[in-house]
């Protein structure tokens, strides 16, 4: 009766299967799913991922419920408070699995309202097609590029490179909009710039039957993931994706994933890049103009360059050139293929010579800056890029 009661109270969007696991864990109490599904169908209960069939035989023991002649008021408020899930079966086509571990990995955004409470938030999660290992998993606000490269950054920490993504046609992976485009979201030239350095390959389809796998995926972590948000006590975004890289993914695949020691041991993974790399290569690049003060606009804010040794560095007005942002959130300017850093000019002095005795802390121009060799997505020809940008009108 404590574990009906359980369910009732604040499980009804988890399946047998998990439940029981909670239970296991929360209470050391073990307990088939069976045995689970009976006692609660006693209540006229069933999984949300019960198939047609039983939502059918459930909704029926209702309705002869309801017609019995002597029911009490106490019963005909608890059978018509029963909740159940009608949603329509999810038909995948069966396709053979991949042979290796890595050879194709499927790429995909779930939106939901993952914490109650907060507003729906886009899960971007992959999936390796060989094994079901769950391999990345990021939330973002929306689906984003920056939600595709925290994704993308785990694989290749924890796995390698891939050979190959399997994902939606989505603007993240292709952009075909006519008219202007936003170069910093003209992600094909981003997203797919970054694979192409890395040697991955990209597959689009707009048939969600296609991959499967990821779809099912969704589906397992939409029932699943919630509760485990709910009873780890996350709150926030910041702490979810805390508690998947730290927690859940493990966890998960523990449960689901189909990966065995021959799969590492033929595995097609690549050897990772080093961090270097990575925040280099998981960059967005963007065109922008130098103005009559030798700055740079972005984001909003003006920058100034600087060499390598900390001098700043003189651009004539009217010179096109790239910001690079890297994935830690540097900034850096390449023009004509030399790369400078770039610090934020101040609206106002912070310290006067005149009035503050503190010494002010030494400024970019008295020490040296670090910055990374030409490499890609920095390493195309300058005039290649501005092209890109500015389209067919562009004079060199």
């Amino acid at each position: 009766k404590k574990i009906v009661a359980l369910y009732l109270s604040g499980y009804t969007d988890c399946s047998f299967t998990q439940f029981a696991e909670v239970v296991l864990e929360d209470f050391g109490v073990r307990i088939s799913d069976m045995t689970l599904h009976r006692w609660l169908k006693e209540e006229l209960v069933v999984s949300p991922l019960s198939k047609k069939r039983t939502k059918k035989a459930c909704k029926l023991l209702i309705r002869e419920r309801m017609r019995k002649p002597d029911l009490t008021r106490e019963e005909s408020e608890a059978v018509a408070g029963v909740s159940y899930i009608l949603d329509d079966e999810f038909a995948h086509p069966t396709r053979p699995r991949s042979k290796y571990f890595g050879e194709m990995v499927q790429m995909d955004a779930s939106e939901y309202r993952w914490v109650e409470g907060c507003p729906k938030w886009h899960l971007h999660a992959a999936i390796d097609d060989a094994t079901g290992e769950l391999v990345g998993a990021w939330f973002d606000q929306q689906e984003t590029l920056c939600g595709y490269y925290h994704v993308l950054e785990m694989i290749l920490l924890r796995y390698g490179i891939p050979a190959k993504f399997y994902t939606d046609r989505r603007t993240v992976f292709e952009y075909e909009r006519k008219g202007k485009k936003d170069e910093e979201k003209d992600t094909f030239t981003q997203f797919s710039a970054c694979c192409r350095e890395l040697g991955i390959d990209i597959l689009v389809t707009s048939v969600s039957q296609a991959k499967g796998r990821v779809e099912k995926l969704n589906q397992t972590l939409q029932h699943r993931l919630p509760v485990e948000l709910r009873r780890h006590g996350v709150d926030s975004m910041d702490k979810a994706n805390a508690f998947l890289r730290d927690t859940y993914i493990g966890k998960f695949n523990e449960r689901f994933s189909l990966l065995v020691p021959e799969d590492k041991a033929s595995s097609v993974f690549q050897e990772c890049p080093s961090a270097e790399k990575i925040n280099q290569t998981l960059a967005v690049v963007s065109g922008r103009s130098v103005d009559q003060g030798n700055c740079i606009r972005y984001d909003r804010r003006r920058f100034f360059p600087y060499d390598k040794d900390g001098k700043r560095a003189s651009v004539r007005p009217g010179t096109r050139a790239l910001v690079i942002k890297a994935f830690d959130g540097s900034l850096f300017l390449n023009v004509n293929d030399v790369i400078y850093a770039l610090e934020e000019t101040l609206e106002r002095e912070t310290h006067s010579l005149d009035f503050d005795q503190e010494k002010p802390k030494a400024a970019l121009s008295e020490r040296k800056r670090h910055i990374p060799p030409l490499t890609h997505p920095w390493k195309m020809s300058f005039h290649e890029q501005a092209r890109k940008g500015k389209g067919d009108d562009y004079v060199e």
